[in-house]
């Protein structure tokens, strides 16, 4: 590649939403920095340490979600960290026009297979998981999967509308979406500054409307957000870093509308906008927080291995609900499972981190399947 110089509370509508199935990541690739002159303390070799950071949190939100999701009231991960599914998006999409169009030309053909590439393998990965899920565990997910053959009947509600509730991993699709897309969507960002907000309003206002009418579509609602994560991208790092100093002002906006949502019930821009505030309110702490402490060191790594991390955690959770159950929310029993499944989580990234440097062979592993 060639390098550029230069609803009521116990409500849960579609919107975004999977009750507990599974909040995908980024998976656009590793969070670099994008423009030369960057301060050193928010860097690290090439890597963008604030986006890692950012991600590191939604990942620690992640688990505390799936936990909640094999507690015996699963709808309080959805009730209460509604903001995740968009939000790992939204970072997919700023990393496509802040990273990559920083760093390559459009011409560059390379730059293009790479991202249709990573698509095409998220949408492998998807139906792998899939099959497997659906052939040897599905009846003992507590009847939630109902088989092989109904997953391939219902491709329609799992492939395109993402309403079908019958599949795992389901936030994958419209991320390989996103990524098979980026091409097109990158020319378009390239026009004209007004032909990629013109198309995100567009789609957004059309997706409200047809909510509005009862028609509420997982993955159109999710790759959107995509789109508004590439307005975003926009934006220079120098600049998006001034949210640190907003980081109390974006914790009240999102308390606000996390009480419309919880009062009224969540909907499509509701929780747009919730997630929106919530990465605002995470990267304002990742720019003030010290790269060097071991407790940022450990959050980095999780978003470093975004991916990695979340098939790993729902390995552990699907393990040890085995053993204890389905405990209630507020329970000793429940504590364990999160803390079981964040550690074991840590210990798979940072082992893999250590691994991939000294054994080839689990370096091209792992480019394979999550690279």
């Amino acid at each position: 590649m060639h390098k550029k110089e230069g609803g009521r509370p116990v409500s849960m509508p579609a919107a975004f939403h999977r009750s507990d199935r599974g909040i995908a990541i980024a998976a656009v690739g590793e969070s670099y920095i994008a423009a030369t002159g960057s301060p050193e303390k928010e860097t690290r070799g090439s890597r963008v340490v604030a986006l890692d950071l950012t991600k590191g949190m939604l990942v620690v939100c992640m688990v505390i979600y799936h936990s909640l999701n094999y507690s015996t009231q699963r709808q309080l991960g959805f009730k209460y960290l509604a903001f995740l599914p968009p939000s790992f998006i939204l970072i997919t999409g700023f990393l496509l026009s802040s990273i990559y169009l920083a760093r390559y030309t459009l011409n560059d053909w390379g730059l293009h297979g790479r991202l249709i590439a990573r698509g095409l393998k998220l949408l492998l990965l998807f139906t792998v998981l899939n099959v497997l899920v659906q052939k040897f565990v599905g009846h003992a997910l507590r009847g939630q999967v109902p088989g092989l053959a109904y997953f391939w009947g219902h491709w329609f509600d799992t492939y395109v509308s993402g309403n079908g509730r019958i599949a795992v991993f389901e936030v994958l699709l419209p991320i390989a979406y996103l990524l098979l897309l980026a091409p097109v969507l990158l020319v378009i960002n390239r026009v004209h500054w007004i032909v990629l907000p013109v198309l995100t309003v567009a789609v957004m206002a059309t997706l409200v409307i047809l909510e509005y009418q009862g028609i509420a579509w997982f993955n159109p609602q999710l790759l959107s957000a995509g789109l508004a994560g590439m307005l975003l991208g926009r934006v220079p790092l120098q600049r998006l870093n001034r949210l640190g100093d907003f980081r109390i002002v974006a914790l009240v906006i999102y308390g606000a509308c996390f009480a419309c949502a919880y009062t009224l019930g969540e909907n499509y821009l509701l929780q747009f906008l919730g997630a929106v505030l919530a990465l605002a309110l995470f990267y304002g702490i990742s720019v003030k927080l010290s790269p060097g402490t071991w407790i940022a060191k450990r959050v980095q790594m999780l978003g470093r291995y975004s991916l990695i991390a979340y098939v790993g955690q729902i390995m552990i959770l699907q393990t040890v609900s085995r053993w204890i159950g389905h405990p209630e929310p507020d329970s000793v029993l429940l504590l364990i499972m999160f803390a079981s499944a964040l550690i074991f989580t840590s210990v798979l990234v940072e082992g893999t981190d250590w691994l991939r440097p000294r054994v080839n062979a689990a370096d091209v592993a792992y480019k394979v399947v999550f690279g």
